[in-house]
Formats: C-alpha cells, sequence, structure tokens
C-alpha cells in the first residue's frame, strides 16, 4: 500500500564509452589465498570453508591455544553459552504461553457457569431476590 505521492526513479546518465561503464562496476573479490578458486570469496582471500579453518588467527578469550569464533569465545564455549541462551529463551516463552491459554480458559469457564450476564443484572436479580425475602429465609432456616 503506497501513502503520499511515489517517488520518481533517478535518472540514470548515458554513457558513451563502454569502458567508463566498466569501471564503474564494484570489482569482485578472488579466491587467492586457498585451493578453492571455483568458490565464492568469503574473507582474506579465501573461501568459507577454509577461512573458519586457517584464517582467524586472534585466541579465545576462554581458551587461549583455540582460535576465537564469536563474542571472544572458542567454538565449543560459545556453543554451550548459545544452547544455555536459547533454552531458557524457549523455557519462558512457553510459559508465557502456558499462563496466557490458562487465562483464556478460566474466563471461557467463567463465561459458561455463570452466563454472558453483566453486572447491573446480576444486581437486579439479588435486589429481586431480597425483596420476596429468599435471602432472609436461607438465613432462618440455618
Amino acid at each position: 500500500m503506497i501513502i503520499g505521492k511515489r517517488r520518481r526513479r533517478p535518472k540514470q546518465k548515458k554513457v558513451e564509452n563502454e569502458n567508463e561503464s566498466k569501471s564503474s562496476l564494484r570489482k569482485k573479490k578472488v579466491v587467492t589465498n586457498c585451493e578453492h578458486v571455483d568458490r565464492e570469496y568469503y574473507a582474506r582471500g579465501m573461501c568459507k570453508n577454509c577461512y573458519h579453518k586457517k584464517g582467524r588467527t586472534k585466541p579465545a578469550v576462554c581458551c587461549p591455544e583455540k582460535a576465537m569464533y564469536s563474542k571472544n569465545l572458542c567454538q565449543n564455549c560459545y556453543m554451550k553459552h548459545y544452547g544455555k541462551e536459547k533454552r531458557k529463551e524457549t523455557k519462558i516463552a512457553k510459559i508465557a504461553a502456558k499462563a496466557s491459554n490458562h487465562d483464556k480458559s478460566l474466563d471461557k469457564s467463567h463465561e459458561k457457569s455463570y452466563g454472558k450476564s453483566s453486572d447491573k443484572a446480576t444486581k437486579k436479580s439479588n435486589l429481586h431476590d431480597m425483596s420476596y425475602g429468599k435471602s432472609s429465609d436461607k438465613a432462618t432456616k440455618k
């Protein structure tokens, strides 16, 4: 859905020489530091797999003998930490979902047992019972 005026596309300048148009294109980076020349470039002149095995040199804070994976942790410690966080998040989400479902079921059972009467209608029926002495009869019988 478009709100307001539509913006015009900017006009592209016509280039007379083909050499100028080629120079304006972004150069693709080429894999040069690993033997997988046919694969897509990832970082530091390597493909994705080689970079993750050989390209990372910074040591992890948790295990200095291992390479840093993410958040200053090695891959093993990061996965442990990530798993704990995910389990905690899903546990909290399940508890919240259960609570909301429980509240909904209570509302439905309340409507079934009392009907969909408003407070005014119940007050009128209570006044009606009192005017005929039903409430006082119950008190005297006990």
